[in-house]
């Protein structure tokens, strides 16, 4: 058992690969998880609230400089970077305009699963997402706008439900667990890894069933552009 939470844990990256053709290539085995998506990413950050140290939250929390400067870099850096990318490679407007968009669009929630099992920041980095996910409907839309021409309306009050739904309740329970069970928590301290890497990548894959078609599409298009 402490082999396969291992492998799990630590081979997440071929484990998501090995996913993602399975997914690409048999639609159908991953489309069951779509209705539990947000299931998933509550179970990771519950996974890291497990793990998670009160007094590491504490330390970054008082420390808010650290956390707007990464705020600033993520929305200046990432979308300048991209628009770069996007005007080299002189893609067509609508790949270029979904470049655009990755660069300008906060953090994913998975990027703190795998800040923790590179043993990096884990406050810092739950600190870093959700502040840039909260004031993603100010600048994400604006920055499309003026890097890419076209405006991307951002729900704000719906997000606001998801982050309380699948990132903060989730991380609290699992850090006032692990609180209460004290010496009895082990188990579950040690089965975390695993707990956080299965559902990441699961969630990450159940939207690539739904647009197979599309990364066709998007592989014929770079092929096209290389074989000009």
């Amino acid at each position: 058992m402490k082999l396969l939470t291992h492998f799990i844990s630590r081979g997440m990256a071929p484990l998501t690969l090995i996913c993602a053709l399975i997914a690409f290539y048999q639609p159908a085995i991953f489309l069951v998880f779509k209705p539990y998506f947000l299931c998933l990413f509550a179970a990771s950050m519950f996974a890291l609230g497990l793990v998670l140290k009160p007094d590491e939250l504490k330390t970054t929390l008082q420390t808010p400089r650290s956390i707007i400067l990464g705020v600033c870099t993520q929305y200046s850096v990432m979308p300048l970077l991209c628009a770069a990318a996007a005007w080299l490679a002189n893609s067509p407007p609508e790949l270029a305009l979904g470049v655009i968009i990755v660069g300008c669009a906060p953090g994913a929630m998975a990027s703190n699963v795998i800040v923790y099992l590179a043993s990096g920041a884990v406050a810092f980095s739950i600190a870093l997402t959700t502040v840039a996910t909260i004031i993603s409907p100010l600048f994400t839309p604006a920055l499309v706008e003026f890097l890419g021409g076209a405006y991307l309306p951002v729900p704000f009050w719906s997000m606001m439900q998801t982050i309380l739904l699948t990132v903060l309740a989730p991380l609290i329970v699992g850090m006032a667990c692990r609180k209460m069970l004290r010496d009895k928590a082990a188990p579950l301290i040690e089965f975390a890894p695993s707990m956080a890497s299965l559902p990441s990548s699961l969630s990450a894959l159940t939207p690539l069933p739904q647009t197979t078609s599309g990364l066709i599409a998007l592989a014929r298009i770079y092929s096209s552009l290389l074989l000009r």
